[in-house]
């Protein structure tokens, strides 16, 4: 049986940073101290946190929960990742950012389809 408590805290911290990162709107702008975009901690926190509740959803000793280890280990490596890529905070490119790109697409890729799986499986299992 899988475990199936997030608190909905979590759940409405992910739903507030997707909401805001698709209309792109004005808080994302904010700098922190050491000039972090409020935008691009948002952008990881809700990486992190979407593979951190994945996580908890797997059964344990399955494949899925290999899987969702491994998303929560490239969620966390995102922002370090992009740190490397644009040689700064800020993630300002000034070269060709598709690798950073094409990073960030396969991370939310893989956590789109492990949530897809797990709500899949929940289904199937409610059904049985």
């Amino acid at each position: 049986m899988t475990n199936w408590k997030v608190h909905p805290l979590i759940w409405g911290f992910i739903l507030l940073c997707l909401v805001s990162l698709i209309l792109g709107l004005g808080w994302l702008e904010i700098r922190l101290p050491g000039g972090f975009p409020l935008g691009t901690v948002a952008t990881w926190g809700m990486l992190m946190a979407t593979a951190w509740a994945l996580l908890r959803y797997a059964p344990r000793l399955t494949r899925r929960r290999q899987l969702a280890w491994l998303g929560l280990i490239l969620s966390i490596s995102w922002y370090p990742f992009s740190i490397w890529k644009a040689g700064n905070v800020e993630l300002t490119f000034s070269g060709n950012g598709q690798s950073w790109v094409v990073w960030t697409a396969i991370i939310s890729g893989w956590l789109i389809l492990l949530g897809l799986w797990t709500a899949i499986s929940e289904v199937q299992r409610r059904r049985t």
